[in-house]
């Protein structure tokens, strides 16, 4: 049987046995050590994120623990210039402006918006009207397999096999 159904079980007979009142002081004493720990892991997260290389162009990459493996992704929060876009639609037209832009001045799609940025001849123009402010890391944990040296490896972990 599941150890954490086994403790689910336990956990529910035994606050059946305690008062209301220490319920709500307990319950209120685990909800500020899982914020604490919460804030612990973010920071954690950030450290990650602050010693792995992200190839250019790349939001991912790799960090390997003894017994864990750790992706980290990093994420951005674009903000569009309202009037940097304006400049771009009367520089490069109204259709072609449409079929990458909605009317509030963002892209479409990530697609049509990725499509103009590699391809389209406005691309610089475009990446003007755009910043990015640094979001926040997300990192996944996974039970390694041995194969690979601990430490954190910059390529993924399909091109160190490769190798």
């Amino acid at each position: 049987m599941n150890t954490n159904t086994n403790i689910n079980v336990e956990l529910i007979e035994s606050l059946k046995t305690i008062s209301t009142a220490r319920l709500v002081d307990e319950a209120a004493a685990l909800k500020e050590k899982m914020e604490r720990l919460a804030d612990e892991l973010n920071l954690m997260k950030q450290e990650l994120a602050g010693r792995v290389e992200f190839r250019r162009g790349s939001g991912t990459s790799h960090a390997f623990g003894r017994v864990h493996s750790a992706r980290i992704q990093m994420h951005g929060n674009l903000n569009w210039d309202q009037e940097a876009l304006e400049r771009l639609k009367e520089k490069i037209g109204e259709d072609y402006f449409y079929k990458i832009f909605r009317r509030v001045y963002e892209p479409k799609n990530q697609r049509a918006l990725s499509g103009a940025l590699r391809f389209g001849p406005y691309s610089s123009m475009i990446e003007a009207a755009a910043s990015v402010s640094p979001g926040e890391p997300q990192v996944s944990f996974e039970p390694r397999d041995g194969r690979l040296p601990a430490g954190i490896i910059q390529r993924s972990p399909v091109e160190n096999m490769l190798q």
